[in-house]
């Protein structure tokens, strides 16, 4: 399997954007989000590059309701916090999972998404369960919270050999490809790679975490967030999260 067919790139999926107004827009109109660009189907590119997703469309819809126009970028997930509080971005998306700490560094909005990690290995795969990931070569995607307790991860014989980092695309074709026993990504990517990529790969039973996900502002935009919370709700209570999820998501996931 070549690496470029792991996503699912159709030009049917890029008619799912929601399209905003057109027309000038000043820069205080302007809000640039900044994500992890293969994290489907929250935030990931299309055939034609263009990013696309949940994430994607709720923060349209949430501009659309507040009077600003979003700009999407591809980011370094390890970069994150320096791009947004350099001004380089002014959202974080992408299935951003809310921590502790997060709380304490970034204006979280209240919860988008309930997600988890999980390992996913190749299906002819001998790993069976996740106690069974000790020893092993592990990757995962760079700059996630989640590395650190990985590499603490206690199974029948201990931790991870290797802990790995690179993209999700990264680390599952150089699983495929025998150079890594299991890949940790969140539940609804792994899904939508196992979709798309049928018999390719397997997810071990049970998850590794059970999170929500937000978006991040900066802590000085606690008013913009509090904009943000009451446009999610108002979209929970009319319907068009319902419809979004429903779009994107496969509701028995």
């Amino acid at each position: 399997m070549k690496s470029n067919s792991l996503l699912h790139k159709s030009v049917v999926v890029a008619l799912l954007i929601a399209v905003c107004g057109v027309g000038s827009v000043n820069a205080a109109q302007v809000m640039k989000v900044g994500g992890a660009r293969d994290v489907p189907p929250v935030y990931f590119k299309d055939a034609q590059s263009v990013l696309i997703g949940f994430d994607v469309d709720v923060l349209r819809e949430i501009g659309k309701r507040i009077g600003k126009n979003m700009e999407f970028q591809g980011i370094d997930w390890s970069e994150k916090s320096v791009l947004l509080n350099s001004g380089k971005i002014d959202i974080i998306a992408s299935a951003l999972n809310i921590t502790d700490e997060r709380k304490t560094s970034y204006s979280l909005t209240r919860p988008i998404i309930d997600n988890g990690y999980v390992a996913i290995v190749r299906a002819d795969s001998s790993i069976r369960e996740l106690d069974e990931l000790s020893a092993k070569t592990v990757c995962i995607l760079n700059g996630v919270y989640y590395i650190s307790e990985l590499m603490k991860f206690k199974g029948k014989s201990g931790p991870p050999a290797t802990v790995i980092t690179g993209t999700n695309e990264f680390c599952l074709t150089e699983m495929l490809k025998g150079k890594m026993d299991a890949t940790v990504i969140k539940l609804l990517a792994a899904n939508y790679y196992m979709k798309f990529n049928p018999g390719s790969f397997r997810v071990l039973p049970g998850k590794l975490t059970t999170d929500k996900t937000a978006f991040a502002l900066r802590k000085s935009d606690a008013a913009l967030r509090d904009q943000f919370d009451k446009v999610i709700a108002e979209m929970e209570s009319d319907g068009t999260m319902a419809e979004l999820r429903n779009r994107w998501f496969d509701q028995n996931e």
